[in-house]
Order: structure tokens, then C-alpha cells, then sequence
């Protein structure tokens, strides 16, 4: 099974569990040398989850001012970008891709986790207790 370490935000936290599900199927099937179709159709989940995932984050990103955000949608999109040119060298070359797949999803595990969405579950988390935080009342103060 993909072990995605959590970052301590829900939302992420299950849309990283989701997408390790998406991506397990998909290592599986490409283990099993499943048929084109199942491959190909996988991938593209694949691709839609890290889409949907990308714009979850983006929402997060803005909602919270997170300073990175330029160079986390960035990373997003290179991961697409790999994911894509797998299913092309998939398709064309018709050879296993299984190795190229476990060293984008390793890379997408350890780098973009610890580099990206770590930083924003504590911006999320910085963000949201100014949020709640009370405010000095007139007459409260000290002074």
C-alpha cells in the first residue's frame, strides 16, 4: 500500500489518502500487466484526482495567504505533466512503465509532502487560529 504521510488538515489528509488508493490500483495494475484499457483509464484517474487535489489545495492556499503557493501549484503541475508522459510512453512504446511510476510516486511522497504540503498545513493552521483568536474588547485592555 502508498503511505502518505499526513499533514494534520483533514481535507488533505483525505484527498492524500484518496489519491494513495487511486495510485495503488494503478501500481497493481501495472504489476498484474492489466489490460490497456484498465491501465490507461487509471492513469487518467489518476491524472483527474491530482487535478481535483490541485485545485482543493489552491483554494486552501489563497483562503490561508500562503506565501509558496506559485511554487506548490508549480509541483502539482510537474506531477501532472509526469503522469501524462507516462500514459504517452505507455501507450507509444507499449512497455511497462512500473519503475517510472514508483520513482514519480516516491518523489511525490517524500519531496512534495515535506516541501509543499507540510509548510501549507501550517499556514492553514497559523491562518485559521488568527481566525479564532479573541479580540481585545474596549475596556478589556491593559494597560
Amino acid at each position: 500500500m502508498i503511505d502518505l504521510e499526513k499533514v494534520g488538515v483533514p481535507v488533505i489528509d483525505a484527498d492524500h489518502q484518496k489519491l494513495a488508493a487511486v495510485a495503488e490500483s494503478l501500481r497493481r495494475a501495472l504489476v498484474q500487466r492489466a489490460d490497456r484499457v484498465t491501465v490507461i483509464s487509471r492513469m487518467n484517474e489518476l491524472i483527474d484526482g491530482m487535478c481535483d487535489h490541485n485545485n482543493l489545495e489552491t483554494l486552501l492556499m489563497r483562503s490561508s495567504h500562503y506565501k509558496n503557493s506559485a511554487a506548490h501549484r508549480h509541483d502539482h503541475n510537474h506531477f501532472i505533466f509526469m503522469l501524462s508522459a507516462l500514459i504517452v510512453d505507455y501507450q507509444v512504446d507499449q512497455r511497462p512503465v512500473i519503475q517510472e511510476f514508483d520513482v514519480l510516486i516516491k518523489a511525490w511522497r517524500t519531496n512534495h509532502i515535506r516541501r509543499f504540503d507540510q509548510p501549507l498545513a501550517e499556514a492553514i493552521r497559523t491562518h485559521s487560529a488568527r481566525q479564532t483568536a479573541p479580540t481585545p474588547q474596549a475596556g478589556n485592555v491593559l494597560g
